[in-house]
């Protein structure tokens, strides 16, 4: 493992543009799917947002025998009660897929309803252990954060999420990116700070540029942790 390269996967330019520079790299945000060298056994593939440009990027620039860890690394938004607040930044102990079926009784998960999203996974994707281990001591916080399709704009939505993931906060990418990870077996960490408090955005705080400072001070020590150094 000691040769081995870390692959991180970022959704948006702003996102990717704050981590190459916490990693001090001069070179400009790459094009979408394209997989760079940013450094000393260190890839990043810069993905677009949501489920299925995550997937395909990461599949295309995943390759077994370069890449012993892939991370999802970006902002995300905290849920309701959870006690994460904005400029937090949290490690995933697992990636809460909100995939399933609404019904007259409520949401079913697609894992309950009989279509896993990989074979031997119930209702989450769990992380690789040692790396959350080796990553709490520079998150806020360490739980479930869930991957959604639609964002919670409303309080009531995201207090649904809450309910149903129990998760910290939401993203779009990580559940994608570690299925491919897991596939490819190899391990996995989602890594994310809070840019924003989920809900009627009207009446909560938001602060990108809060959220992309905290994760350009973090991308070197999350990148560090993951290689052992």
């Amino acid at each position: 493992m000691d040769s081995m390269r870390t692959l991180l996967v970022v959704a948006a330019p702003i996102e990717a543009e704050a981590v190459l520079e916490g990693l001090g790299v001069g070179v400009g945000v790459p094009a979408p799917w394209e997989r760079v060298e940013v450094g000393e056994r260190v890839d990043l593939v810069l993905s677009g947002v949501a489920q299925a440009n995550a997937a395909a990027a990461t599949a295309l620039a995943a390759e077994r025998g370069r890449h012993g860890s892939i991370v999802s690394l970006g902002i995300a938004g905290s849920l309701p009660g959870r006690g994460v607040a904005v400029r937090d930044a949290v490690v995933a102990t697992s990636c809460v897929p909100d995939s399933g079926l609404i019904t007259p009784e409520g949401f079913v998960g697609v894992a309950e309803i009989g279509f896993p999203l990989a074979e031997g996974l119930g209702s989450e994707l769990p992380t690789d252990a040692g790396l959350v281990e080796g990553l709490r001591g520079f998150a806020d916080h360490a739980g479930p954060i869930a991957t959604v399709s639609v964002c919670s704009g409303t309080d009531a939505v995201a207090a649904e999420v809450a309910s149903r993931t129990g998760a910290l906060a939401e993203a779009m990418e990580g559940v994608a990116v570690g299925l491919v990870a897991r596939g490819l077996g190899i391990r996995f960490a989602e890594f994310r700070t809070i840019s924003n408090e989920t809900g009627d955005r009207a009446s909560h705080p938001w602060d990108f540029e809060g959220a992309l400072g905290r994760l350009r001070e973090s991308a070197g020590v999350v990148v560090g942790a993951v290689l052992g150094r």
